[in-house]
């Protein structure tokens, strides 16, 4: 399966020491603005720490993987990375995201959840929707030929699943998804 039309994630993870806040997010804005101007750049959404001098979070989207390799190959960027190396701040964690894996990403997870418990989330939201959207259509289609009515189904069922179902799911289940072990809990 290719993924170079799929859109990719990417999260970036970084801690900073309470005197290097200030330095690092003039930094971040400034780096952002550049990764603004390149081809594909989604944005970034940045998830700062509860209290100063903690864990950053920045979230890139860029719509194609090959949009993203110019951006991280780019001059521009690499001398962003020397004024951040400068600083003394260091990125500890580098997570990409394509595709369905998305939609289970945490930038604070250790590790991405297992893959069954993906594919039980997927089923769990399919079948209703796919259910409801089938006996919702069943009139309007009788007599259709099966190929023209899988795909007059699937195409709401995959907009309800993507904008509605998913993301509610993922949320509700999230500690399922990413459980905490003690071992991963900072004191």
């Amino acid at each position: 399966m290719s993924y170079s039309n799929s859109i990719v994630t990417t999260v970036f993870s970084r801690n900073v020491p309470q005197r290097k806040v200030a330095d690092y997010e003039k930094w971040l804005t400034g780096i952002s603005e550049a990764m603004q101007a390149f081809d594909g750049s989604l944005g970034t959404t940045i998830i700062r720490p509860a209290t100063a001098g903690g864990r950053y979070h920045a979230i890139t989207v860029f719509r194609r993987v090959e949009d993203l390799d110019v951006w991280l190959e780019s001059a521009e960027r690499k001398e962003w990375l020397v004024r951040l190396d400068r600083l003394g701040v260091k990125t500890d964690t580098v997570t990409h995201a394509m595709g369905l894996q998305r939609w289970f990403t945490d930038p604070q997870a250790a590790a991405p959840p297992a893959k069954y418990k993906i594919a039980v989330l997927l089923v769990a939201g399919l079948f209703p929707v796919v259910s409801a959207v089938q006996w919702a259509l069943a009139g309007m289609m009788s007599g259709w030929p099966q190929a023209l009515k899988t795909f007059v189904g699937i195409v709401p069922s995959v907009v309800i699943m993507v904008w509605g179902v998913m993301p509610m799911l993922t949320n509700i289940t999230h500690r399922w998804l990413h459980p905490v072990h003690p071992e991963n809990l900072k004191v």
